[in-house]
């Protein structure tokens, strides 16, 4: 395995210890402490754990020693866009009651949860971990002189890496590397926390309902092979090194499965095999967005097909948002039930006959809504007969400030459906690169 390759050793410096190739964790199993994934470097300095991936990029900040975070076990994040998301815990019992892991992510740049929170960008806890950060990348100079030559690669590596202004070129790489953005993920993505890399083989949506406040801005279209190729030929000198680290592919933009079979076939199979093959994780996964429409017109021998490749997981998530029309129409959604009853037919079909292909559906809850938008949701997911091998139902509310719930009201609609459930009911949390 790759991660042989690599030899952990810890040196103490001055006031910092650094940790270089420690080896985390392979696989993504929800854990109630602070933890990592994936081999990194880890400095440690007053109090903090700064953890950097193999390219020296800051990917974690972690609190050993500080006691002024209002959430010990909070952990701060930064994506591959440049983004810092705060990773909190407020309870374990009742944010893994609703979301199957044991913290909320919230994001620097959408200032909207679904739970009331106070935001933690404009705290002095997350004010002084940041600048905490910055300080460090200031003094890891001071720490090159007379040790040996691999850690001291490192270290410049780290200082180089994260100088502010080189964070932000970096971003603007990815972006115009992809030519676009990834405004949301599929939910299914928390299972590898986030951690995916996208290859864009379509742009926009076909729907852009008047509910979604995600849309690209562009109407559908279908990438060629040429874009798609030449991006996966860049992402894999991108990510360099650290491209190791990277357990699954998110195959966008918002409904990537409208994208022609052939296409779609393809661009899995060669992403698995240029850029996932080195991965240390013990498991490959692949997420796709789809809708009404795609799905009932993808053929079958597309999901056989996919199955053979090799991912251990194939998600494919689709919103269906009610099985009310009113609430349809209400919404903006230009479905009928009929198609989305179809659909639910469907994907309780896919999850029993496939290995590795796993459905999962999208449901809206909102306080607007009339009351039987519930009666037909509860009737639908405790109809069917048996229990079903895999498959999530994700409860979104309709966004909004005036939607917001606290923890014990979503916590109670969320238990609601659970009962008699025969499929997996979770809160959909959104993320995006």
């Amino acid at each position: 395995m790759p991660n042989n390759n690599y030899i952990c050793r810890k040196i103490k410096l001055n006031d910092v210890v650094i940790t270089n190739y420690y080896k985390g964790r392979r696989n993504f199993s929800p854990v109630s402490y602070s933890s990592f994934e994936g081999i990194k470097h880890i400095v440690e300095y007053k109090g903090y754990k700064f953890v950097f991936d193999l390219t020296g990029e800051i990917k974690w900040i972690l609190n050993e020693h500080i006691k002024n975070w209002p959430d010990p076990l909070a952990k701060i994040k930064r994506t591959l866009t440049n983004e810092w998301v705060v990773y909190l815990s407020y309870g374990y019992e009742d944010i893994y009651a609703l979301t199957g892991v044991y913290y909320i992510p919230v994001r620097e740049r959408l200032d909207y949860v679904p739970i009331v929170f106070d935001l933690p960008f404009k705290s002095k806890w997350f004010k002084g971990s940041i600048d905490c950060f910055y300080e460090l990348i200031g003094f890891l100079p001071n720490c090159c002189k007379d040790i040996p030559l691999d850690i001291s690669n490192i270290i410049l590596k780290i200082i180089n890496a994260n100088k502010n202004l080189e964070l932000k070129r970096k971003a603007h790489i990815f972006h115009h590397l992809i030519s676009g953005t990834v405004p949301i993920l599929p939910p299914d993505t928390v299972f590898v926390d986030y951690n995916v890399i996208p290859i864009l083989i379509s742009e926009g949506c076909l729907y852009n309902c008047k509910f979604c406040c995600l849309k690209t801005g562009n109407e559908w279209r279908q990438r060629t092979k040429d874009e798609i190729t030449r991006q996966i030929k860049r992402l894999k000198e991108f990510l360099g090194e650290d491209i190791i680290n990277y357990p699954a592919i998110f195959l966008g933009q918002n409904d990537a499965l409208a994208s022609s079979p052939e296409l779609i076939l393809e661009t899995a199979t060669i992403g698995f095999e240029s850029l996932l093959k080195d991965s240390i994780f013990i498991e490959k996964s692949l997420y796709i967005f789809a809708s009404t429409t795609s799905l009932l017109n993808a053929p079958s021998w597309l999901f056989k097909e996919l199955n053979k490749i090799g991912y251990k997981h194939i998600y494919i998530n689709c919103g269906l948002e009610s099985f009310e029309q009113e609430v349809l129409n209400m919404i903006g959604k230009p479905i009928t039930t009929k198609e989305v009853e179809e659909v639910y037919k469907l994907a309780l079909g896919i999850n029993q006959d496939y290995t590795c292909i796993e459905i999962s559906l999208n449901f809206l809850i909102s306080n607007d809504f009339p009351f039987k938008h519930m009666e037909t949701l509860l009737k639908n997911i405790t109809a069917p007969s048996f229990k079903l091998p895999k498959g999530t139902i994700y409860i979104s509310p309709l966004l909004g400030k005036q939607y917001k719930y606290n923890l014990r009201e979503l916590r109670d609609i969320i238990f609601k459906l659970k009962i008699g459930s025969k499929w997996d009911i979770r809160l959909y949390l959104m993320q995006s690169l």
